[in-house]
């Protein structure tokens, strides 16, 4: 057993951004280029945990190892309250990073890094350059995008083979007036430098601050019949405007165990290559939105419309 008061204090670093920003394939991708350190990831998200499926060595309830002596496990209430026993695993992590939930204040979770054993290294803000703009004027979700970038030690712009140059030079030139001057850079195609995200020493005066009522409501469909990809397609499609990110993994009858991703009209279908992928005519979809969407009962209806 190892004594926490004698251990270095663990950074610990946030990643948050708005709904579909990136988060889970950055946080992938930081785990695949580790160099050698043991990385405890913990997320605190309405989904499951999404760790690609070539890292896992063990999957364990909610608690996966990987090959490379990494962790990922959820946060839920009750994981919060023990956060400090990542402290005692052996052998010792060489940082936390928390993949924060996209409708949640990245500076209210940043307050986790607080706790005796911990130094919050820095919060990093995802932004798709794409949507940015658009959901920051929303007045049902603006003030929750605006508070995510203001809780930023760092931003990273994400999406930027989605948009013209000169959309993304005008994205950065938003960002400066609604925020100030804080440090921004691109997601490479081929994935950030981990020395870009890590050793920001949390920048002096920006202070956590509380958490606010967001004001989303989420629901969880799970599939009550077998459907085609086709089918699935339909159905994402016909989600009402007031869904702003879905996201699930549901084995059809045509083409197997998929993953689902939906980011406002965006969506994807792709294959489930996991290690353990629902069994057939089975699945789970998280939905989120805001409050008006309506309840359970009308996805469910509009899913059992097309079975």
């Amino acid at each position: 057993m190892t004594t926490r008061g004698a251990r270095r204090r663990v950074p610990f670093t946030v990643i948050g951004g708005f709904l579909g920003a990136g988060k889970t394939t950055l946080v992938n991708d930081l785990l695949r280029h580790a160099h050698g350190e043991r990385i405890a990831v913990v997320v605190n998200d309405m989904g499951e945990v999404s760790i690609d499926a070539d890292l896992i060595a063990e999957h364990d309830g909610s608690t996966i190892t990987l090959a490379n002596g990494c962790i990922c496990c959820s946060l839920s209430d009750e994981f919060a309250l023990s956060l400090p026993d990542l402290l005692d695993l052996d052998p010792p992590i060489d940082r936390v990073v928390v993949e924060a939930s996209g409708i949640s204040d990245p500076g209210s979770v940043a307050q986790y890094g607080t706790l005796p054993g911990f130094r919050l290294d820095g919060v990093v803000v995802l932004v798709d350059v794409e949507t940015i703009r658009g959901h920051a004027a929303d007045a049902r979700i603006g003030p929750q995008v605006l508070r995510q970038l203001e809780r930023a030690d760092l931003l990273v712009l994400t999406k930027l083979d989605l948009v013209a140059a000169h959309d993304v030079s005008e994205v950065r030139s938003w960002i400066a007036d609604v925020v100030g001057p804080v440090p921004c850079t691109d997601a490479p195609r081929d994935g950030l430098d981990p020395s870009v995200l890590f050793g920001l020493d949390h920048v002096a005066g920006r202070d956590p601050g509380g958490p606010i009522d967001h004001g989303f409501r989420t629901t969880t469909v799970r599939p009550g019949a077998p459907i085609s990809r086709d089918a699935l397609d339909r159905w994402l499609a016909g989600l009402p405007s007031h869904v702003i990110r879905s996201k699930g993994r549901v084995h059809t009858t045509d083409h197997g165990p998929v993953v689902v991703h939906v980011v406002g009209r965006r969506r994807a279908i792709t294959p489930d290559r996991s290690a353990s992928p629902p069994p057939p005519g089975t699945g789970t979809i998280v939905v989120i939105g805001t409050g008006e969407m309506g309840g359970d009962e009308a996805f469910e209806h509009g899913w059992d419309e097309l079975t």
